[in-house]
């Protein structure tokens, strides 16, 4: 009587468990990533609002995006916020006030798409100038 129990409870589980996975066997997911704001190469100032807008397409459900803005040499972070989303089209529309006070600099936008729970990804990076 305990065994089958345990077997009983073991079998309900692994159905459960095969039922709540997101992630599929079939093939690697791929995205096409557009970044549409910051175009590249803009510039703004000090108070300035930097408004973050594109679109991730994929054939198969997304698992959400990450947006990191940071200087482009240095690296230093100055904004970062992630989405975990479940779809094939996701849009992007957020945004940034520049608070970087310094000499005029390189920063960069990169946008990069959760394909899956097991941590495979995609980005895109677009640099823009931001100046005092």
């Amino acid at each position: 009587m305990r065994s089958s129990s345990i077997i009983t409870i073991s079998i309900l589980f692994s159905f459960v468990f095969l039922l709540g996975s997101c992630s599929k066997e079939e093939g690697l997911n791929t995205a096409t990533i557009n970044i549409t704001s910051p175009a590249y190469g803009a510039a703004y100032g000090l108070g300035d609002t930097v408004y973050v807008t594109g679109t991730i397409k994929a054939a198969e459900s997304l698992h959400g995006y990450s947006i990191y803005i940071r200087g482009k040499e240095d690296k230093v972070s100055l904004f970062a916020v992630g989405v975990h989303d479940h779809a094939t089209d996701l849009t992007v529309d957020t945004f940034w006030v520049n608070t970087f006070v310094g000499d005029t600099t390189s920063v960069e936008l990169e946008l990069i798409a959760s394909l899956d729970h097991d941590g495979n990804s995609t980005g895109k990076k677009v640099t823009f100038q931001c100046i005092p």
